[in-house]
């Protein structure tokens, strides 16, 4: 036997208080639940799934999708405050999805993805999930050809990407298990390829054997809130992401606070890392590459709090731009006279860096120029030579510290 309940081309069923038990199925491919076809409106709540410990391809306790003919697809589909028990996967999310919600569900005693979501080619890409509420933990034997994933996202072929993707206040604790113990294996606790439309927020993850968030390959994408913590690698990651805000995140006790990652082929491009406290990493901000000589380009490095890291920054491939504000009311300047502002610490600073200082105001003709003081500071130097007094009024004022090779 495949599966223990099939849902095919069904609408408006609910499953409510049941507990479903595959793990005497002696199949390769066992399911509890088989959701597919022009599937609608259909609810799982408060299920617990017994699943088998078998491994393969396929298996899942709950498979959704798998249409592979246009313009087949299952949507609103509603899976909330079930437990899943054992087995490879918890849900297999395959092609032409749309409109999926996974809410207070919990996990225990995989050896794989909690949630993977998959896409065979061009046009079978899932819209609209959402993974919320969700807790994963007690991972049990060696790592498989996955790894131990709370999320994996990612797609068989083609050039589509997975949109409106929203993983929120989930919580996973890995097992420390380090990436390559068994072959082929990755344990990035969440792993999100080829995603347009994303947001990660408000997460709690930690001992990873990897990395704690990776992203690879998206686009718009907001990370935000979340916690990474004690991860064999760095606690959020970008691979050849472009247009993406690392925002207001704990990240602590990696190998690396967050990092930028480019190969031989592809960069990261217009990435903001700001508000982000990053404390007791080997590195706390780093650029780096797998292969090639390609830089990233665009990595905006707002304030963030740095404490007790080895070293804060690493920019082997491609610079930093740091950027800070600070408050300051200069006195009014008769002609010939100028000021200087008080230190404003810039982390990660040098001699032989750019400044770039933007006024809150017009300056009526006064000059202005920023300049490293020494390391991790700077300042801003006014000078007023228009012949008359000019009092600036107090404000709030920007500047960028950027490296030479940041500007190419």
């Amino acid at each position: 036997m495949d599966w223990a309940v099939e849902i095919h081309n069904d609408t408006d069923i609910v499953f409510r208080d049941l507990c479903i038990d595959t793990s005497e199925f002696d199949t390769g491919t066992p399911r509890a639940v088989y959701i597919y076809g022009t599937s609608v409106d259909i609810v799982l709540e408060r299920v617990k799934f017994v699943h088998g410990e078998d491994d393969g391809t396929d298996h899942a306790a709950v498979f959704l999708g798998g249409n592979t003919t246009a313009p087949v697809t299952t949507e609103r589909i509603k899976i909330k405050d079930c437990l899943f028990e054992g087995g490879l996967r918890g849900i297999f999310f395959s092609d032409r999805l749309h409109d999926i919600d996974v809410i207070g569900c919990r996990y225990r005693r995989m050896t794989d993805a909690h949630h993977y979501i998959h896409s065979s080619d061009d046009a079978r890409y899932t819209t609209r999930l959402r993974i919320l509420d969700c807790v994963g933990s007690e991972w049990i034997g060696t790592i498989g050809t996955g790894g131990r994933h709370f999320i994996m996202i990612v797609r068989g072929g083609g050039t589509s990407v997975h949109r409106e993707i929203l993983i929120t206040n989930n919580k996973s604790w890995g097992d420390g298990t380090a990436y390559g113990a068994g072959a082929g294996a990755s344990a990035d606790l969440f792993e999100i390829r080829y995603c347009d439309g994303l947001t990660v927020a408000d997460n709690v993850l930690s001992a990873s054997g990897d990395i704690g968030i990776a992203l690879i390959a998206c686009t718009n994408a907001m990370v935000d809130g979340n916690q990474a913590s004690d991860c064999e690698s760095p606690g959020i990651a970008l691979y050849y992401s472009t247009q993406v805000a690392v925002k207001n995140n704990l990240s602590k006790n990696n190998s690396e606070g967050i990092q930028i990652v480019c190969d031989a082929a592809d960069i990261c491009d217009d990435v903001l890392i700001e508000g982000n406290v990053i404390v007791d990493n080997t590195v706390g901000i780093e650029s780096a590459r797998s292969a090639g000589a390609l830089d990233n380009t665009n990595i905006i490095v707002g304030p963030n709090i740095f404490d007790n890291n080895t070293n804060n920054f690493n920019e082997a491939a491609g610079a930093l731009r740091r950027f800070e504000t600070f408050t300051w009311n200069p006195g009014n300047l008769i002609d010939g006279a100028g000021e200087t502002s008080a230190a404003v610490t810039v982390e990660g600073a040098a001699f032989g860096d750019f400044v770039l200082v933007a006024a809150p105001y017009d300056l009526q003709g006064i000059t202005c120029n920023g300049y490293v003081s020494v390391a991790d500071t700077v300042r801003v130097r006014l000078q007023n030579e228009t012949g008359g007094a000019i009092d600036l009024a107090s404000d709030d004022w920007l500047v960028k510290v950027v490296r030479e090779m940041g500007l190419t």
